[in-house]
């Protein structure tokens, strides 16, 4: 048994190319989820509140990963039309989108680590004054 009979080589790339884009998505959406269990922990009695912008990255990765939904089915995501060849279509452009959204969330979880790491920063300074 074959799981590509019937399909033309832009289709097996087309499908091909959709499996990696759903793994790199769960890839950033664990990301997110565990930077966010993680700059989220309460030290000292203190929150930090910078771990929200891990959870507005988490939401932006669903988003692109609905958005493959959106492009379904998978081997016809990257092809034209009659199937022949990769190109420029609806489901594309959904594909697009989702990689849009999947440049917000990398962009707030960047501002998220930065945040964090400057809130840890001066929670330890705190704690060498307080001492």
């Amino acid at each position: 048994m074959n799981l590509f009979t019937g399909m033309t080589n832009a289709e097996i790339v087309s499908l091909a190319l959709a499996f990696v884009l759903f793994n790199f998505y769960v890839v950033l959406e664990a990301a997110a989820l565990a930077a966010f269990y993680f700059g989220s922990r309460p030290h000292r009695g203190q929150v930090r509140s910078a771990a929200i912008w891990h959870v507005i990255a988490a939401f932006l990765f669903m988003m692109s990963l609905v958005s493959t939904v959106w492009a379904a089915p998978a081997e016809k995501s990257f092809v034209n039309e009659t199937g022949s060849s990769l190109g420029t279509t609806d489901r594309f452009v959904k594909v697009i989108v989702g990689l849009i959204f999947a440049a917000f969330g990398i962009t707030s979880m960047v501002i998220g680590l930065t945040a964090t790491s400057r809130q840890r920063r001066a929670a330890q300074q705190r704690a060498l004054l307080e001492g």
